[in-house]
């Protein structure tokens, strides 16, 4: 009997991948400074989505990331962390309701020049309308 294909991990990805009734983005590492930088750009389909958004660094610096989420040009989350707060950020995910045909785009940027590696994953499940 022939087995079947199967898809497989080929890199990292800034758009949004849905596999079956689960979505997900996945950024790889990804350099940021003081000008805002794109993790994650993708769009949904005709389902809505129930995700975990995660960021997390290479290191815990002094360094004071903003994140921002945006749905279809519009902020809907803004969050900016101090190097105090950065050990919460990298352990606890941002779980959020996207919509159908929705443009997500997730960026970060520094509050200074310092180049820092980020991280960000975005992972959940599917719904029909």
């Amino acid at each position: 009997m022939a087995r079947k294909q199967i898809a497989t991990f080929l890199g990292a990805s800034k758009s949004l991948i849905t596999l079956g009734d689960h979505i997900y983005g996945l950024s790889g590492q990804v350099e940021y400074t003081d000008t805002e930088t794109t993790f994650i750009d993708g769009e949904t389909g005709k389902y809505y989505s129930d995700v975990f958004i995660q960021f997390s660094t290479l290191a815990y610096t002094a360094d004071d990331p903003t994140i921002k989420v945006t749905f279809n040009g519009v902020l809907v989350v803004g969050s900016g962390h101090s190097h105090t707060s950065l050990s919460e950020l990298n352990n606890f995910p941002l779980r959020m309701i996207i919509p159908p045909l929705t443009k997500v785009k997730i960026t970060v940027t520094n509050q200074d020049s310092t180049a820092i590696q980020g991280f960000i994953y975005l992972k959940g499940r599917t719904y029909e309308q």
